[in-house]
């Protein structure tokens, strides 16, 4: 149980904590240039102005080494306690425009000495535990925050104004890369499947990237779009031309109907056929438009012909509709 006060009390303070309620607003802002946090795999700037920040933590590892924290007119950043437990508030300071907390002054959770001088208290930040544990990794921030967590605390400048700084923590999602997306859990590990995000399906390669455009797996093509990567469901125009994907992402190929209209996909391209179309040595005439197959009486180029009122299938020779008897020749036009 200390060990997780502790260490909660360390990202409190290596976060800015969680907002007091009691924060005064002065006329003059208190500014945060920056925050940045060193990690021994590299160094993690917070993004951001006017004292709002974003520190994404998305796909980094490693333990904590530094947190440092600009300004141009702070004086000390005050971590607010939790009195049920026991903590206090703590206070540190700003030197020279920065308050530098590197490995030292959190290993230990040590106590502030009696009569240090004020520069100094930046040094004694935690509240007393003995603790053994002395490494706090970005997997222990993880899991003691929720991603998206809007943390902070409040800067004071040497004339008692005091301004809010926030945090918006990034832990786990997207991430973009060296122009690739990649997708990333809470243990800052890569997926590499199908993944659904907001009712969305997309696919992440072997090396995590996401996956974009043409996509076959176990013999069905998919379709992921080629700026955001969603799985295609439903009718889309690909490259000039309408291709169907059914609930599951698959491409549809042949005769599918929609709605009360038919239409024919290429049996192996799935493109969606128009105008005069062969199949199994029958003829079939599809909407150049919207390729639904079309029935009974049709007049093109001036011609008519008779498509069958079921089947869509062109008549040729003597057929009868209705009361009458109509000659087709060889190609399916009218005759007599």
């Amino acid at each position: 149980m200390k060990r997780i006060i502790a260490l909660s009390s360390f990202i409190f303070l290596f976060l800015l904590a969680v907002l007091p309620a009691n924060v005064s607003h002065a006329a003059e802002s208190v500014n945060v240039k920056g925050i940045s946090l060193e990690t021994d795999n590299g160094v993690v700037k917070a993004t951001g102005t006017g004292n709002n920040f974003i520190l994404n933590l998305i796909g980094e590892t490693g333990n904590v080494k530094k947190l440092v924290i600009t300004s141009d007119n702070a004086d000390s950043v005050t971590i607010p306690g939790e009195p049920s437990i026991g903590l206090p508030d703590i206070t540190g300071h700003f030197f020279n425009g920065k308050l530098d907390i590197d490995k030292s002054r959190f290993l230990g959770w040590l106590d502030k000495p009696e009569n240090a001088p004020i520069k100094q208290a930046y040094n004694y930040l935690f509240p007393q535990y003995r603790g053994t544990d002395t490494i706090v990794s970005l997997q222990d921030i993880r899991e003691n925050f929720y991603n998206e967590n809007v943390i902070g605390g409040y800067v004071t400048d040497i004339n008692g104004n005091q301004s809010e700084v926030n945090i918006t923590l990034l832990l786990e999602g997207w991430k973009f890369v060296n122009g690739k997306w990649y997708l990333y859990d809470n243990d800052a590990q890569k997926i590499t499947r199908w993944f659904k995000v907001n009712g969305k399906w997309y696919f992440f390669n072997p090396a995590g990237d996401m996956k974009t455009g043409w996509y076959k797996e176990k013999g069905k093509w998919y379709y992921l779009d080629p700026v955001n990567g969603d799985m295609a469901i439903g009718g889309h125009k690909i490259g000039g031309k309408w291709y169907y994907f059914d609930a599951n992402g698959v491409m549809k190929t042949g005769w599918i109907k929609l709605g009360n209209k038919w239409i024919y996909l290429d049996p192996v391209n799935g493109d969606m056929k128009i105008g005069w179309i062969k199949i199994a040595n029958k003829w079939y005439y599809l909407d150049p438009v919207n390729g639904d197959m079309k029935t009974g009486w049709v007049k093109l180029a001036n011609k008519w012909y008779y498509l069958d009122p079921s089947s869509g299938v062109m008549k040729t020779g003597k057929v009868k509709i209705g009361s009458k008897t109509f000659t087709f020749a060889t190609d399916g036009h009218w005759l007599y």
